[in-house]
């Protein structure tokens, strides 16, 4: 740590090094005043039912129960898997239980686990000590064991063919088989209460047992499925609610078991699979979501949310706040159930074919639709968003990037196209420019196109004049560019077999390789937010890179998606997932080291790409085209706000300076404001390139610890201009002389310097020329 040495009424002066000849210059200036109106809604995710973590299991999961904070799932030919949610976000499998043949139903009674081991009939399994359990007693039934419930000293098994098995367990070390009834068609799943009994057999129905001598069970009724097959039941009171595969939630009225009546329906979407009652709700494992239906009047169910989950829904449990699924080759899956409120989209317009890329600029969204070319949306309205034009280019469109008036649009192999979009309902295109390879993704800055392109590596396109665009320089050694953004002078491309490639565009017309980063993903699209870059992809779901040192990033965490993560957008505090076939994902960032699942918006049509604009998140889905999703609230704490009302009565601050007021609210807390929500701001160096000196500086809303360090190209610490040292809020200036800590001077290149301050951390390139 260097110590400052003199402070005058007009600056306070740092000697850096015993060899240096510049001073560090502070001049105060006076705090920016936060007086941005800010009128809009927004949707608190976390409010939500929601998934928020999983853990894959080796085999393919059928039933799962829970005693306190452990789940034990059967796994088919891997047994018995106990897993801890102790923290319910990132489970974690602390045993595996091989039982003898393939593991179906489980059951728990006080210290014991039942298991439906199929050929090995009923497996007893001690719990006492959850992190090792052990077998301690199994009976072999009659048939092939697929389901177990436990009622009192007996458990109740379906036995395929043999129907319903009653199992004496008063010594669950010597279960012995007591009674037993020959059910119509094979049992499936069997559920117990009180004196009934009610076994599914598939495309048989049902059959109503009574239960009241279990020595002697006596088949009541039956009832056969209205569509296809009953799969799983549950009793609650007077009412068996059974899931026919086909079509969704029937409730029967049982009041006279022997002549069960259907009072009400729901059909759900897709099929269904595994049921658990709470309350006047049922939580129903569909394909690929949870669905929550209100059933506080059996007469008429009502579905009141629908909730991603991956695969098939085998089974469901509620424990807490918290559902538990068993997906059907997705492992243990784990839903926040928060309150029962539905998520809604703000707004939506179909397009003519299936979605790719979206852009917003202004009033219009510009959607990109495969060998359709590309639709442009009115969204001045985004509760009602209108097609107004399109416009069909050559080649199959999948990326576009808008500037001023003008699209820009990425078609694969017939490269990118200028489009003029001054009027919205007649575009016209202009202008083609052909590029090696692919053009898959493009974006913009400046007056630069940067273009991603399949087997044809980085690509730029001098776009100054739109109309005589032409290709000006490429970096062709990387092959499969899948995406590209672009800050302070650097480019970051995601490529397809697994990497970050980190490229110098200070001068775009020569872009220079600066430093390849493997990574363990197949990155679909990439986005920067301070000294972060976050990668989406199928394979890892949000992966987090630390370029504070850009020369030199590393791989912080990665978080997974419940689906195929496609598309990244990013906002204060918030990363957005387009997630395929499960939606919307939204990822806390606030800390990028530890990220969390704030919330998600199932979409069953699926999400390719979204992109962030004022208040509101547009997204590409698929068959069903343009829809729009207000954006997560949060305050300067990070923590998000009641409702409309309360975010309106605060001032908010564009923080990121990209012209967009963002919802971060000074006043609402007595919490300090974090660096990171302020305006810091790191000046380019002036002059740049320089020689012998340059001048850096940056500002400061509110007083900090600063450090401010120089490195050169390939990483190293070059110069501490500023070491921990506190700064007031204000503009400040440091002088560099081209010298190292050493008091050397250092060779002609390009050098970066980083500003922390606080949680801020930003950088910027200089170059040293002589």
């Amino acid at each position: 740590m260097r110590t400052p040495v003199l402070l005058s009424i007009l600056l306070m002066i740092f000697s850096l090094n015993s060899s240096a000849t510049e001073t560090t210059i502070w001049n105060e200036k006076q705090e920016d005043s936060y007086e941005f109106p800010l009128n809009r809604s927004c949707s608190n995710f976390n409010e939500y039912p929601h998934w928020i973590g999983a853990v894959n299991t080796p085999g393919y999961t059928y039933d799962l129960e829970i005693s306190g904070n452990y789940v034990f799932v059967s796994d088919g030919t891997y047994g018995l898997q106990v897993i801890d949610v102790t923290n319910p976000g990132s489970p974690e499998i602390v045993y595996t239980l091989n039982t003898p043949d393939y593991a179906q139903g489980v059951a728990i009674s006080g210290e014991y686990v039942y298991v439906a081991d199929d050929d090995s009939g009923l497996q007893v399994v001690d719990i006492s000590n959850p992190i090792h359990p052990v077998i301690v007693g199994s009976v072999l039934t009659a048939e092939n064991t697929t389901d177990v419930e436990v009622e009192g000293h007996f458990a109740y098994v379906a036995a395929d063919l043999s129907g319903l098995q009653v199992v004496d367990i008063s010594d669950p070390t010597h279960p012995i088989i007591v009674g037993g009834v020959e059910t119509l068609d094979g049992a499936d799943a069997v559920e117990v209460a009180g004196t009934l009994a009610i076994v599914s057999e598939g495309t048989s129905g049902l059959q109503v047992i009574d239960i009241s001598n279990p020595l002697n069970p006596e088949i009541l009724a039956t009832m056969n499925a209205p569509v296809s097959a009953y799969y799983e039941t549950e009793i609650e009171g007077n009412f068996v609610y059974a899931l026919d595969f086909e079509s969704g939630l029937q409730i029967i009225d049982i009041e006279n078991p022997a002549n069960p009546q259907i009072v009400g329906n729901v059909n759900t979407p897709g099929h269904v699979f595994g049921l658990e009652i709470v309350g006047t709700f049922a939580f129903i494992g569909s394909y690929n979501s949870l669905i929550i239906v209100d059933i506080s009047n059996p007469e008429a169910p009502e579905i009141i949310e629908s909730v991603v989950s991956p695969s098939s829904g085998n089974d469901v449990n509620i424990s807490g706040s918290y559902a538990y699924v068993a997906a059907y080759g997705q492992g243990l899956q784990v839903i926040d159930l928060a309150n029962f409120q539905d998520l809604k989209l703000v707004g939506g317009a179909v397009t003519l074919s299936s979605t790719g890329d979206v852009a917003v600029s202004g009033d219009y969204a510009y959607v990109v639709e495969g060998g359709s070319g590309f639709e442009i949306i009115d969204i001045s309205d985004p509760a009602d968003p209108k097609i107004v034009g399109g416009l069909d280019t050559p080649g199959y469109a999948t990326g576009i990037a808008i500037s001023g008036n003008y699209a820009f649009v990425a078609a694969t192999t017939t490269g990118v196209h200028v489009v003029d979009v001054s009027n919205p309902e007649a575009p016209e295109l202009i202008a083609t420019v052909n590029i090696p390879g692919s053009a898959s993704e493009i974006t913009i800055s400046g007056t630069y196109a940067y273009i991603a392109a399949t087997y044809g590596g980085f690509q730029v396109i001098d776009i100054a004049e739109p109309e005589n665009s032409e290709l000006v320089g490429s970096l062709s050694n990387i092959r499969l560019v899948q995406a590209v953004c672009v800050s302070n002078g650097l480019a970051y491309a995601a490529l397809d077999y697994g990497g970050l490639q980190v490229i110098d565009i200070s001068n775009p017309e020569n872009p220079l390789d600066v430093y390849t980063m493997e990574i363990p993903c197949d990155p679909m699209d990439v986005a920067i937010s301070g000294t972060n870059v976050f990668i989406s992809s199928r394979s890892l779901g949000l992966s987090v890179i630390d370029i504070s040192n850009p020369v030199h990033p590393t791989l912080t965490c990665s978080i997974g998606t419940p689906g195929d993560a496609y598309g990244v957008a990013v906002s204060w505090g918030y990363a957005y997932i387009a997630d395929g076939y499960y939606g919307l994902q939204v990822i806390d960032i606030q800390d990028p080291a530890n990220p969390f699942v704030a919330g998600n918006l199932y979409f069953f049509d699926g999400v390719r790409d979204l992109v962030l604009s004022g208040a509101n998140i547009y997204m590409a889905a698929r068959e069903a085209g343009l829809q729009v999703m207000s954006k997560q609230c949060e305050d300067c704490n990070g923590n998000g706000l009641d409702d409309a009302a309360e975010i309106a009565n605060h001032p908010s601050i564009d923080w990121n300076n990209d012209g967009i007021i963002d919802s971060c609210q000074e006043g609402v807390s007595s919490a300090p404001i974090p660096m990171e929500a302020s305006r810091v701001v790191l000046h380019d160096a002036t002059p740049n390139p320089f020689n012998p000196r340059t001048t850096i500086a940056f500002e400061l809303p509110i007083a900090a610890t600063v450090s401010l360090f120089v490195y050169d190209i390939s990483g190293r610490l070059v110069r501490s201009l500023v070491d921990g040292e506190a700064a007031n809020a204000g503009r400040h200036e440091v002088v560099w002389n081209g010298r190292s800590d050493t008091g050397r001077q250092v060779p002609s290149g390009i050098y970066f310097y980083r500003l922390d301050a606080g949680k801020f951390s930003e950088s910027k390139r200089a170059v040293l020329l002589k």
